[in-house]
């Protein structure tokens, strides 16, 4: 099973004809989902009757500061790891195509909902009717054996990720992970592409740095980078045993965040996010912190340097909630 699992998965972002040649795969995953008791149908906890005279309500705090709001949003911006360093941001330049794997058609249907109720929220195009998937979100019971089964038989799909990153992602516990591929396009979305070879002083023919793909750029900027990073494909993986009790709706959102942003903090939890509260009993709908930034994510002029991402992120986040 897992075998054909990672396969499924694999072909996720191969098209609708190959998607449908192993639909299979999913099928064999789905008793095991339902076994694993997380996703099939959870009770509710008791709440709190305000009409109750036994019931006493206290609510202690004090308003935040613009500062410390300021603070945390930078804090949010950092866990993500979106913009690090003197790495862009990315997002998502075509429409969105997920693909959910692993669970009965009912279920398949609400994690689809909720992810295209994100995307509207958030002001992300998803395409419609039939399309070539560029996410595949995979529920399986057995995480670490599906990733090296990935990772045995397509090595390339993990290849961006550092090696401390990988290692995590291939023999660690975590109840969610994923990875992506990105690319590099001009800043008005023109592709890579070979230098024409020329005469040189070094011999015919020889381009210094031209056996590397290249964009030619037309036009010049103090402030544009000239190109944009882009997403290409988003694979995120549940696994249903280490997310036992997390309702389906609370995986769908989170899964839907780490999809559409490239969230590279493997272990961020900022305050204020769904990131850090993905527990049983927990919040199942992402907050309104972590709808403000994907907004701005999506608002972004890409072609612009890491610095100017991360200060533009902040800016966009704060003025939201005014």
């Amino acid at each position: 099973m897992r075998r054909s699992f990672a396969l499924a998965i694999l072909v996720a972002a191969a098209g609708p004809a190959a998607a449908q040649a192993h639909d299979a795969a999913p099928d064999s995953a789905e008793t095991s989902v339902q076994a694993a008791g997380t996703v099939a149908g959870e009770t509710p906890a008791p709440e709190a009757n305000p009409a109750d005279p036994e019931t006493e309500i206290v609510v202690n705090g004090r308003a935040m500061s613009r500062k410390e709001y300021r603070e945390q949003i930078v804090s949010f911006v950092r866990e993500t790891g979106v913009a690090s360093g003197e790495r862009p941001a990315a997002r998502w330049l075509e429409p969105v195509c997920p693909r959910i794997i692993g669970l009965a058609a009912h279920q398949a249907a609400q994690v689809q909902a909720q992810l295209r109720k994100v995307a509207q929220d958030a002001g992300i195009s998803v395409t419609r009717g039939r399309c070539k998937p560029n996410i595949a979100i995979a529920f399986t019971d057995d995480a670490n054996g599906v990733v090296r089964s990935i990772h045995k038989r397509s090595a390339g799909r993990l290849s961006e990720m550092p090696a401390s990153a990988r290692a995590s992602l291939l023999e660690g516990d975590a109840p969610v992970r994923w990875w992506y591929t990105t690319d590099v396009v001009g800043r008005f979305g023109e592709k890579r592409g070979d230098m024409t070879p020329k005469a040189t002083p070094d011999g015919p023919g020889h381009v210094p740095g031209g056996d590397r793909p290249s964009l030619a750029h037309y036009t010049s900027s103090l402030v544009s980078t000239q190109e944009m990073r882009s997403l290409q494909s988003a694979t995120v993986l549940v696994d249903v045993r280490k997310a036992a009790g997390v309702s389906l709706q609370a995986l769908a959102s989170y899964a839907a965040l780490v999809a559409f942003a490239e969230i590279n903090g493997r272990d961020a939890a900022p305050t204020g996010s769904l990131l850090g509260s993905l527990v049983p009993g927990g919040a199942d709908e992402l907050t309104d912190m972590d709808l403000a930034f994907l907004r701005a994510l999506y608002r972004l002029p890409l072609d612009r340097q890491a610095h100017a991402h991360r200060r533009s992120l902040v800016d966009r986040m704060i003025k939201a909630d005014k």
